[in-house]
């Protein structure tokens, strides 16, 4: 909320606020002054009038300068308020205590009056530089959403031409933009900024096949970790070479570069090994085969999901694998079991079944699907699970 140029100035000695106003009036014509005998009616006038600079006695009846002082600063709406506090003694651990608490400055009773214009005179150029700065990051908020809207009709303009190339891939980059995006906000580690990077990337990531003849157009790039034909090894370059000419693209240029990166080292272009590949590439290449897969194939999702595991640091990281099954489980639904619910980690009992495997973050399986816990294995997992975290969650039938 934007600021009034105005004071408000509290003291429950009418001569102290009389003679403040006239000062602060005739000294700052263009300012607004507003007054206050005690600690409640600032309160009221601070939240109805939004003052700038608020100057207020510390020594008051019923609410007073302290307890206003720690009400202003605990209500977000007005952290730009600049606190200013008028007091007869000048008491260091008192001061101290309530700079800590939130004041701006201090004004003492005593002061001359050209000490007391002085330090107005410094709060009103602190609160003008402040206003200054919010309206500064009001433009640039404004021109980061607009940069965003042209990044996002960029991308998708960049789409309307791939499905022009490649008929009905808009759909299919949908779903491996949202997948990759929930997998990405699964693990729990990457920024705004690197999210949209690999939403970006999922919806560029076959740039590079635009450039293929017309006969391998809807072919897949890889099968089993392998090119399904010597030009696709151009794929994942021409990419590149395609999404970087944007200069905003250059980390998602990167990102499409590693897409087919084996997870042993035999990949394309680089053969990177698992700990070189970025981990937005892992991502959209876990989710690509897997729509590729279902696409071309008529094997149920799970049985997908089944081999995909079974390929796991070989093809694919395995961390990713196991999020995707949990994400075409719990949020596409393509694996649905209505006897299943997800349950924490605090509420497993003894006799429960469960419905997935216990997989961690380093690729051990605790416990297959099927199982039953017991007192010993609840007690394993939830061990195991503070050095080495269970990967997607906990799925046990309904009782």
């Amino acid at each position: 909320m934007k600021r009034n140029t105005s004071i408000l100035i509290v003291d429950d000695e009418k001569t102290i606020l009389y003679s403040l106003q006239k000062m602060i009036s005739a000294e700052f014509s263009d300012i607004d002054v507003i007054l206050a005998s005690d600690g409640e009616e600032a309160w009221n006038k601070i939240q109805n009038h939004h003052p700038a600079i608020l100057i207020s006695d510390i020594n008051m009846p019923g609410m007073d300068g302290k307890q206003l002082l720690n009400k202003v600063r605990q209500n977000s709406e007005f952290d730009s308020v600049y606190i200013v506090i008028l007091t007869a003694y000048n008491e260091k651990g008192t001061r101290n205590e309530l700079l800590e608490i939130g004041a701006d400055d201090f004004i003492l009773k005593s002061s001359e009056p050209d000490d007391i214009k002085y330090r107005i005179r410094s709060a009103l150029r602190i609160v003008k530089l402040q206003e200054k700065v919010i309206e500064e990051n009001e433009v640039l908020q404004t021109l980061a959403q607009e940069l965003e809207s042209d990044i996002e009709d960029i991308t998708m303009l960049a789409v309307k031409f791939m499905e022009a190339r490649i008929p009905a891939s808009l759909d299919t980059l949908k779903k491996i933009a949202e997948t990759s995006v929930w997998i990405a906000k699964a693990y729990e580690n990457y920024d705004a900024e690197t999210i949209r990077n690999i939403e970006i990337a999922s919806y560029l990531s076959m740039a590079g096949r635009i450039l293929l003849p017309d006969s391998l157009l809807h072919e897949p790039v890889m099968i089993d970790g392998k090119t399904t034909n010597p030009l696709m090894h151009q794929v994942p370059v021409s990419g590149k070479e395609i999404v970087s000419s944007i200069s905003r693209f250059k980390t998602v240029g990167k990102y499409i570069y590693h897409i087919y990166e084996n997870f042993d080292g035999t990949g394309i272009p680089g053969k990177l090994q698992s700990w070189q590949i970025p981990f937005p590439s892992r991502i959209i290449r876990v989710v690509t085969d897997y729509y590729e897969k279902r696409k071309r194939s008529t094997k149920s999702a799970e049985t997908i999901i089944a081999e995909m595991l079974n390929q796991s640091k070989r093809l694919y990281d395995h961390r990713t694998v196991v999020l995707l099954d949990h994400y075409i489980r719990s949020v596409s639904k393509e694996i649905f079991d209505p006897d299943e619910r997800a349950v924490k980690l605090s509420d497993l009992t003894a006799g429960m079944q469960l419905t997935r495997d216990v997989i961690t973050d380093s690729g051990l399986k605790l416990i297959p699907v099927g199982g039953k816990l017991t007192e010993r294995s609840i007690e394993m997992i939830i061990n195991h699970n503070s050095n080495d975290t269970i990967l997607g969650g906990l799925y046990v039938k309904k009782s």
